[in-house]
């Protein structure tokens, strides 16, 4: 994609939300999340990895999962003391969904509507997800690499799931929105099973993912997943803002992309090819904020 079709796609999503608006003090969001440890909660010393505690979602869940795995490679850990209190973004649509300054690693925005919660902030931008994120950010006056990919990438290397055969054709992996779109499934003439996603069991998940032919999901993390683990993966049409989907398939070099919108269009669609993710993996290892677990004792050793 081009850089005057992204900055059309950009526009679309920023519509005419003014772009300078003062940044508002934090407060729980309207829908029940919120996302930060306020900065009295926050563990001092540490870095705090942000992501959706309370949603019991996988996508959210395997965040500390995925920073652990890299920072053992690297003989460090997330439970580490550092020379300061720091907050660390990955897996997820977090970049909007707090208040302080924090390092960004492969996370994306969930809703343009949200941006003016970025104002303000001191955001040290490694990774992006993809470079819809990219270009909102960049419209926002931040530096932002091109350096794209989810995090939950790395769930390959976390965890392999139980070798077996194929039990099911369709695995429907249904998002908190969506699920209307699956009321007919009786009508399907291919096997098929649901997958939970609203889980925080990852093996099992996983293990399901494995089992089927076909993935077909409302939910991103079903889609990035699935293709994690070389399951073909067709996007059904979810019922929330469609940019974190077009975040994904643009970050992995695909500009179309085919989506359902309903069961009737499973029997045109053909699911497209797996990407290669090896690239992405390798990437964003080399972007990961090592820098900032360097604990106090390195600091002071590095200055003498």
């Amino acid at each position: 994609m081009n850089s005057g079709e992204l900055n059309v796609k950009v526009k679309r999503h920023l519509g005419d939300m003014p772009k300078r608006m003062l940044f508002r003090a934090m407060k729980p969001f309207a829908n029940g999340f919120i996302l930060l440890n306020p900065w009295d909660r926050a563990a001092k010393n540490r870095v705090n990895l942000d992501y959706w505690k309370e949603s019991k979602n996988l996508g959210d869940a395997i965040s500390p999962l995925i920073v652990e795995h890299v920072l053992e490679e690297a003989g460090l850990s997330l439970d580490a003391e550092v020379c300061d209190t720091r907050h660390l973004c990955a897996v997820g649509s977090v970049i909007t969904a707090g208040a302080q300054d924090t390092t960004v690693w492969g996370s994306g925005i969930l809703n343009p509507k949200l941006l003016y919660r970025v104002k303000g902030r001191k955001l040290d931008i490694r990774a992006v997800r993809g470079p819809v994120t990219r270009a909102l950010l960049m419209e926002y006056g931040y530096r932002v690499p091109a350096v794209y990919g989810d995090p939950a990438v790395f769930m390959s290397e976390v965890y392999q799931p139980k070798a077996g055969k194929k039990t099911h054709y369709y695995g429907f992996v249904v998002h908190k929105d969506g699920s209307n779109r699956f009321e007919d499934v009786g009508s399907l003439p291919r096997s098929h099973k649901f997958i939970e996603i609203k889980t925080e069991d990852y093996r099992h998940f996983i293990d399901e993912l494995a089992s089927v032919e076909c993935v077909v999901s409302t939910s991103l993390h079903g889609i990035i997943l699935a293709e994690t683990y070389g399951v073909p993966a067709i996007l059904m049409m979810p019922e929330c803002d469609f940019m974190k989907y077009e975040d994904w398939y643009e970050a992995t070099g695909r500009s179309s992309y085919p989506v359902a919108e309903s069961l009737n269009d499973l029997d045109v669609i053909e699911p497209p090819p797996v990407p290669n993710l090896d690239g992405m993996r390798r990437t964003l290892r080399r972007a990961f904020p090592f820098d900032i677990f360097q604990s106090a004792n390195q600091t002071q050793n590095g200055k003498e």
